[in-house]
């Protein structure tokens, strides 16, 4: 997919799930609850993988800079990924719509609705939407995912249910908690 940015300012907020099952002070619930704290702001190990990645799917190079932080939720990654770009939002909604449309477990929001982690809490579903700011020029994707499910847990199953010759949504494909 083509969209012509080269860098991108990616801020991730994280909850304590994304700390792994070991508690420290810095990644025990709750001394993370109540507040917002930036963390790895420099050359973050993700950062790299998603280069890497985006890069073979522009077809060349694309830089990645991802700060995550630390926020009072327990479980959900939200981020909010900026580029300097002038692009119609429209088009921005459109390509990312074509682009994901046989992905049972990728929602793109619909244009004017932005994603949120309740709506993904206890689902195997990614939540995209984008906004584009023409006077700056900006163009901003968000995503929302609850990673106890769509992380690797839930990557394991549909992996599990596409060579097992499943259906790849079998024991996934639930509602989110939140109504």
């Amino acid at each position: 997919m083509e969209l012509g940015a080269e860098l991108l300012i990616a801020d991730v907020k994280v909850g304590s799930s994304e700390a792994g099952a070991k508690p420290t002070k810095g990644t025990h619930h709750p001394e993370r609850s109540s507040t917002v704290r930036p963390y790895s702001a420099s050359g973050h190990r993700h950062s790299a993988e998603a280069a890497q990645e985006l890069s073979q799917l522009a077809g060349r190079r694309i830089r990645v800079s991802l700060v995550p932080h630390s926020v009072s939720a327990v479980r959900g990654a939200f981020a909010s990924v900026h580029t300097e770009l002038e692009v119609d939002e429209g088009l921005l909604w459109r390509r990312f719509a074509r682009f994901y449309s046989g992905e049972p477990f990728v929602r793109v929001m619909q244009k004017g609705v932005l994603p949120s982690l309740n709506n993904v809490t206890g689902s195997n579903f990614a939540d995209l939407g984008f906004s584009s700011e023409p006077m700056v020029p900006r163009a901003s994707g968000f995503s929302a995912i609850d990673n106890l499910v769509k992380g690797a847990a839930g990557q394991a199953l549909q992996a599990f249910n596409i060579m097992a010759g499943l259906d790849e949504k079998t024991g996934l494909y639930t509602p989110p908690l939140h109504p």
